[in-house]
């Protein structure tokens, strides 16, 4: 039971390290590529949960509906998310998030 454990307790550790590290990477995209008018905010809300809509944007970051959009498109562009159409919503998945939570052990 304790060899049980011992091993979800690595594999969680090692796919937070991988999660934080790409959040960092993306940050830092989002610097570089697209430009520092971008709220701090953002990167968080692309990292509470593999997607977001222009909903979440507009909460977490505190923006208007045009500008979320904007942000969300402008990403969509850079190859940071991709855009699915579900229903009449969009969601914006953060395809590498979703990577590395379905990703094993010996995948990260």
């Amino acid at each position: 039971m304790l060899k049980a454990v011992e091993t979800t307790a690595r594999s969680t550790r090692l796919k937070i390290k991988a999660i934080q590290s790409l959040q960092e990477q993306v940050t830092q995209k989002l610097s570089a590529d697209i430009g520092p008018q971008y709220p701090a905010k953002l990167s968080e809300v692309l990292f509470e949960q593999p997607y977001c809509r222009i909903k979440d944007v507009i909460e977490g970051c505190g923006v208007s509906r045009p500008t979320a959009t904007k942000y969300l498109n402008s990403l969509v562009e850079a190859e940071i998310i991709e855009v699915q159409r579900v229903g009449r919503d969009n969601l914006y998945v953060n395809i590498q998030f979703m990577n590395v939570l379905r990703a094993s052990d010996e995948d990260m």
